[in-house]
């Protein structure tokens, strides 16, 4: 029996030392299965959905009285900010049209150009207002613009502050002055018109209200230069022959309407310095006054005629004589 219980201990420890064996084996190869078991295969994201919604423009005429009035017939370019198109469309009778494109989103940007009749206009929209009717959504903008007058009055003046008729001529070596002042006077006939000048996106062109002055000497050798200030030689065709440029910055100064019982017919004034010292008898020198709605100066210096979106308001013309 004393040689039995050793042996039966001995026996034991051999299976116990079995059992954590085969125990470490079986965590060490369940650990190598689950490392080597495929991962679960991963969905791919979904994009994210993103309703475009439709843009509605309203344009609406503004008669710079508190006054707004829908404009149908008006023709509407949308582009983007740097002036590529992305369509037209033209208004109904109720001012509105509307455009449908990709790139409609909360708070983009976008350039209008609008026609209507002789009036153009470009300006900045950005679509920060979406609205909600019969369960559809959509953008929704005003667009006022200000109608173009039709034409303007002209009115000159001389040094002695006489009123000019077209054609008249004033004779610096009877007068004695060799450095006459005239006077230039422009009003707006027009209730509820003006003019505004934008930048074109894009191009790059300022369509602005300009006035154009050539100074031509149609008899004898000199000619008259101009002295005053915010005068720009725009083309020379030669020494007696010089077209100079006036633009009108202050062009609500012509703004034209009535508002509250109160009638205001729109102005703009300047005087307008002739050196004449080197007129001697016999020479003539014809002054004609253009003012141009919409016209760009960049074209007009390059090609020596008016855009086609410009058009004549105003003209006059006298002559300076020795």
């Amino acid at each position: 029996m004393s040689l039995e219980v050793p042996n039966l201990k001995k026996n034991l420890k051999y299976i116990v030392l079995v059992l954590v064996i085969v125990i470490i084996g079986l965590f060490i190869g369940v650990k190598y299965l689950y490392k080597q078991e495929v991962a679960p295969e991963q969905q791919a994201p979904q994009p994210q959905v993103t309703t475009v919604y439709p843009l509605t423009i309203k344009v609406l005429w503004d008669y710079l009285n508190g006054t707004m009035e829908p404009i149908e017939g008006a023709t509407v370019t949308l582009k983007t900010q740097s002036g590529k198109v992305i369509g037209s469309a033209t208004t109904l009778s109720t001012g509105e049209c509307q455009f449908l494109d990709e790139s409609f989103k909360n708070f983009a940007s976008f350039r209008v150009y609008i026609k209507a009749d002789k009036t153009i206009y470009e300006t900045t929209i950005t679509l920060d207002t979406l609205v909600e009717q019969g369960g559809s959504k959509y953008y929704y903008k005003k667009v006022s613009i200000v109608k173009v007058f039709d034409s303007l009055n002209i009115t000159v003046t001389d040094p002695e502050r006489n009123k000019l008729n077209e054609g008249d001529v004033y004779n610096v070596t009877v007068t004695q002055v060799t450095q006459p002042q005239f006077s230039l006077y422009l009003d707006n006939p027009y209730l509820g018109t003006g003019f505004r000048s934008f930048t074109e996106a894009g191009t790059g062109r300022t369509l602005q209200l300009v006035i154009l002055m050539t100074v031509e000497t149609v008899s004898g050798s000199d000619t008259v230069n101009v002295a005053s200030e915010g005068w720009t030689p725009v083309v020379t065709y030669s020494a007696t022959k010089i077209i100079y440029a006036h633009t009108i910055t202050d062009e609500q100064a012509l703004d034209s309407y009535i508002r509250e019982g109160a009638r205001r017919i729109g102005s703009y004034a300047l005087n307008i310095i002739y050196d004449a010292t080197g007129l001697v008898q016999g020479d003539k020198v014809k002054i004609t006054i253009t003012v141009y709605a919409y016209l760009d100066l960049e074209y007009y210096k390059t090609y020596k005629r008016p855009n086609v979106e410009a058009f004549q308001v105003a003209s006059f013309y006298f002559y300076i004589a020795g």
